[in-house]
């Protein structure tokens, strides 16, 4: 149901070309993350890897995907890739970290500057149920 809003939306050319620059941007930042500690992996390894923690996020897990995200990340390197223990762990810990932090960053300077603020909360009347 929820996807069913990009259908109703009036300019659908324009949402699915928001998607595409954003999963593309995604995507980059992560194949710049593998190229930047020398995995071995090309751009066609690093996108099914890509693939794979897209999924894994997926699954319910501890904030942050903390959990789901590295075992993905280690497995894979560990077992379709045949990268060590210690280097896979390493690139899981950064990837996650370079990938979450800047958008965990920008959230919070959007919620700050167009939320609620709390001295706002103060004065609200609070409605028991």
């Amino acid at each position: 149901k929820g996807l069913s809003v990009i259908n109703h939306a009036p300019n659908k050319i324009g949402v699915y070309g928001f998607i595409l620059v954003l999963w593309t941007m995604y995507y980059l930042s992560f194949i710049f993350v593998v190229k930047s500690v020398n995995l071995g992996l090309n751009w066609a390894d690093s996108g099914i890897l890509f693939i794979l923690l897209s999924l894994a996020i997926s699954i319910p897990a501890a904030p942050g995907y903390i959990g789901t995200y590295h075992a993905t990340c280690v497995g894979a390197l560990t077992n379709i890739y045949h990268i060590g223990l210690s280097e896979s762990q390493a690139f899981a810990v950064l990837a996650h970290a370079v990938m979450f932090v800047p958008i965990v960053i920008v959230g919070a300077i959007f919620f700050l500057n167009n939320s609620m603020k709390f001295s706002k909360l103060k004065t609200l009347d609070i409605v028991e149920s």
